[in-house]
């Protein structure tokens, strides 16, 4: 023990007695990080000794507290950047380095944080980690750690460019050329599919993953500022006393040969994936699919208007399907089959236009070798639909929900129902379901179990993007409040309980949802994504980043396909996607 203390002591000695830094070197960069403040100053490529940060004093952790008493009360922040005792350590053990930095008193409000740098001779990763604690009266609400400011461009004349493990994937081009100011966020669940990130060039790059098989919800930013590129990982929690970040967020530099891309930063992370517990198995061995999926299926969407006409349908099926796809499982989705109109919930059946004719089309489809998908809308509860010009509703369930199901709704961080106006609803209004409460999980069953007496095969929990809802603050369910884990546990019972329920009814039963999240990889069987539909900024450019790191877990296809678009329907193939 005292020899071990003596290392601890001279180390940290050493480290003074260069130009107020403290360094740490992983086997592909060295870390330099700033004496009085903390913040990373310095990431030396070993590679080629280019200098990747921006240097000067930058943030490493951003903590926001509100007042627990005070819901309405504003966010107040508090940084490494502020007063506040910072003292380090540097410990050096069986080749693994470990810098413990130590706040105490963080602008005189009695925060202390300690972050902890871990760093392998024979790893590339910088492994980092955070925990945090304070006084009564404050309440943790969104933590931002760690933070990197990147130079941009990395190297000089280089076409830098972005690229995280989204939804819809994408490349942000020329992210050094942003105004100040410009952020862009991606949160798991939500729209981060895979939680790693990049930027680079064609000379070499930054990587940055969470590593977590747990499922702490957390998200990863970048951000234009006046000095640089700032690469952030953050999440939202609601934690009295104490919080800690209790797995690896790390930080690398990497290289491609013959020039750098995403994809050898997607390889990086999942060199990490393929051991987690949702990657236990690829699709080739899901023995718990059936084997007509496993087999490689083709897609039809069929909307209300095809629903209401379902001669029309039956005819498409003979004259097209059969004549030229014969032999190929074919996934027939269904858009619009809720009885008062296309996305209202939840009181869906009997199904549109009547459950003997829907009945009779799925019968159909079945004789020919298709297979039906229903894809309900997640834990959206329709209170009004269509709004008048009298100020009254089409549909109003109002009446219904106040009756008993209002506590088992979302409440906000204010106590009251979480209330959303969406397009669809025409001026009508939808609250959401908690899953952390059973009796939501149960009452979603009851659709999947009611889906599967009418014929269905597959089932997609709609408009839960990546597994995705709102945070409930209602001490009356039963979880935590705020965001956390068990937002996570609860989408995977909803899973797990689904399946079970539809199997009951339909042997091969699939369940999926919108947008993918590789956390319930080993729970679906078949993903929405959508990585054609190019997002809004003209400098992202479409990328299957996660069709890249799990093609061969889960059979993707594109949600929104396009009638006679050829180029879609080649980018499909080409990236080993659905057939529509």
């Amino acid at each position: 023990m005292c020899r071990h203390a003596l290392i601890i002591f001279v180390a940290a000695a050493a480290s003074l007695a260069q130009p107020g830094v403290w360094p740490i070197s992983t086997s592909a960069a060295r870390f330099s990080f700033l004496g009085d403040a903390g913040g990373i100053v310095s990431i030396t490529d070993r590679a080629d000794g280019q200098q990747l940060a921006a240097g000067g004093r930058q943030l490493l952790f951003e903590l926001a507290f509100t007042d627990p008493r005070d819901p309405s009360a504003k966010r107040t922040y508090v940084s490494n950047l502020d007063r506040g005792a910072l003292h380090g350590t540097l410990a050096t053990a069986d080749g693994t380095t470990t810098l413990t930095l130590t706040w105490r008193n963080l602008a005189e409000r009695g925060v202390d944080v300690v972050a902890t740098f871990t760093a392998r001779e024979d790893d590339p990763l910088l492994r980092c980690r955070l925990n945090t604690s304070f006084p009564d009266g404050q309440a943790l609400e969104f933590i931002k750690f760690p933070m990197v400011t990147l130079a941009a461009p990395l190297h000089a004349g280089g076409d830098d460019a972005f690229v995280c493990g989204s939804t819809k994937g994408g490349i942000y081009h020329r992210p050094s050329a942003w105004k100040s100011g410009r952020w862009q966020g991606f949160g798991q669940p939500g729209n981060l599919a895979a939680a790693f990130g990049c930027y680079y060039d064609a000379a070499g790059g930054v990587y940055t993953a969470a590593l977590d098989s747990s499922g702490t919800p957390k998200g990863l930013g970048v951000a234009r500022s006046d000095t640089g590129l700032v690469l952030q990982w953050y999440a939202g929690c609601y934690a009295l006393g104490r919080y800690s970040v209790d797995y690896d967020l790390v930080l690398a530099p990497f290289h491609g040969v013959g020039g750098t891309t995403w994809q050898h930063a997607a390889d990086l992370y999942r060199a990490w994936a393929e051991h987690q517990p949702w990657a236990a198995r690829p699709l080739a061995r899901r023995v718990d699919l059936p084997a007509w999926l496993r087999s490689g299926p083709a897609m039809v969407r069929f909307n209300r208007d095809w629903l209401a006409r379902p001669d029309d349908a039956k005819t498409w099926l003979r004259d097209y399907y059969q004549r030229h796809w014969s032999g190929v499982p074919l996934v027939t989705a269904y858009w619009g089959w809720e009885k008062v109109d296309t996305w209202i919930t939840p009181d869906y059946f009997p199904c549109f236009p009547d459950d003997a004719t829907l009945g009779d089309l799925t019968k159909f489809v079945r004789g020919l070798g298709g297979h039906t998908f229903f894809w309900p809308s997640g834990y959206h509860y329709t209170l009004t639909h269509n709004k008048q010009a009298d100020g009254s509703f089409a549909w109003d369930d109002r009446a219904r929900f106040d009756a008993g199901i209002r506590p088992h709704a979302v409440l906000g961080r204010n106590g009251q129902l979480l209330t959303r106006d969406p397009s669809w609803l025409r001026g009508g209004q939808t609250v959401t379901m908690c899953p952390g409460d059973p009796w939501t999980i149960d009452w979603f069953n009851h659709t999947g179990r009611e889906i599967a007496a009418r014929g269905g095969e597959m089932l997609q929990i709609d408009q839960v993007v990546g597994g995705s809802y709102p945070a409930c603050y209602d001490p009356a369910h039963g979880h935590p409040l705020g965001p956390g884990r068990w937002q996570t546990d609860a989408f995977r019972r909803q899973l797990t309980t689904l399946r079970d329920v539809g199997r009951q009814v339909e042997r091969d039963y699939v369940v999926c949802f919108e947008e993918p999240n590789e956390w319930y990889l080993d729970l679906i069987g078949y993903q929405d994504y959508r990585d054609w539909e190019t997002l809004p900024q003209a400098d992202v450019e479409p990328a299957s980043v996660f069709g890249y790191v799990y093609h061969d877990y889960v059979p993707l296809f594109q949600s929104n396909p396009r009638a006679g678009d050829r180029l879609m329907m080649a980018y499909e193939l080409v990236n080993g996607q659905v057939p529509q």
